[in-house]
């Protein structure tokens, strides 16, 4: 199945003037790779590896972008504006990722970086980012760790105390 927001191996399946249409091996659902995105020695037939998003119009494109995350994980995003919707991030593609007022912590501002998770909104059938962090965070006291384990951190805010991270992508 052809998910948002995931990288996915498929295969080209015809060409048209707008591009590309690819499909899951032994699938049947066609995704758009915009013209813009297709090599010369793409071909019917050929498996390619791609990020499948959803462009402006709602449609399910695919790309041969790297996005700076895939649904669910965090990333460090700059944001390129602000409007009445919310604020809009680079995050690697051609197409900004959309962080509504609702998803922030904080209100955002043109030109600052902020950690962001990006999730699937089954609501709007599209991927959005939110500054929520601990909504997205599994607490640290449900995991266990070795003493010397390495992890990986990032670190979200700093405190008077101190900073809190991200641990392995899923912990605070």
């Amino acid at each position: 199945m052809i998910t948002l927001g995931e990288y996915h191996k498929l295969e080209v399946y015809r060409e048209m003037p707008q591009g590309l249409y690819l499909i899951e091996k032994d699938g049947d659902a066609e995704i758009l790779m915009p013209r813009r995105f297709v090599t010369e020695d793409m071909k019917e037939g050929d498996m390619v590896d791609v990020f499948v998003y959803c462009d402006s119009n709602d449609r399910d494109m695919a790309t041969t972008e790297k996005p700076f995350l895939v649904v669910n994980e965090f990333a460090d995003l700059k944001v390129n504006s602000v409007n009445e919707i919310g604020a809009f991030c680079e995050w690697g593609t051609s197409k900004e990722l959309l962080v509504p007022y609702r998803n922030q912590a904080r209100p955002m501002v043109e030109g600052n970086s902020y950690i962001v998770h990006m999730y699937y909104d089954e609501i709007s059938d599209r991927l959005v980012g939110s500054t929520k962090l601990r909504n997205f965070l599994i607490q640290i006291a449900d995991k266990e760790f070795e003493l010397g384990q390495e992890v990986d951190l990032m670190v979200y805010r700093s405190t008077d105390i101190g900073y809190k991270v991200i641990v392995d992508g899923k912990y605070a």
